[in-house]
């Protein structure tokens, strides 16, 4: 596909669409901001260098944002394992997880 084909064009178009419904949905999933006004130029006719600096840096907001939860959940997942290890010891964990075929 050309770069000036209507194809390509069409192509690019889907791809603007594309990141825009996904960097507003992202940013309600981790009760983030939503984006600022830049997020309006992300389309084929305003889509610059300063846009494109500014999704950047709001995409690195979002993947330090999704990390910190990713981190919360495994913290709580360790403790609870922590807790019922306390609880019944490390060997009934384990054959409970075998037969129950829970992994982690």
């Amino acid at each position: 596909m050309y770069k000036d084909s209507p194809q390509h064009r069409k192509l690019v178009e889907n791809n603007f669409s594309k990141v825009n419904y996904y960097l507003n949905m992202l940013s309600s999933g981790a009760n983030v901001t939503p984006p600022g006004e830049w997020i309006k130029a992300l389309n084929t006719e305003s889509f610059d260098a300063a846009a494109e600096k500014e999704a950047r840096k709001y995409l690195d907001s979002l993947k330090r944002k999704y990390r910190s939860i990713s981190n919360q959940i495994l913290n709580a997942k360790e403790a609870a394992k922590d807790s019922l290890i306390k609880e019944i010891g490390a060997e009934e964990l384990s054959g409970f997880r075998k037969t129950t075929k829970i992994n982690g």
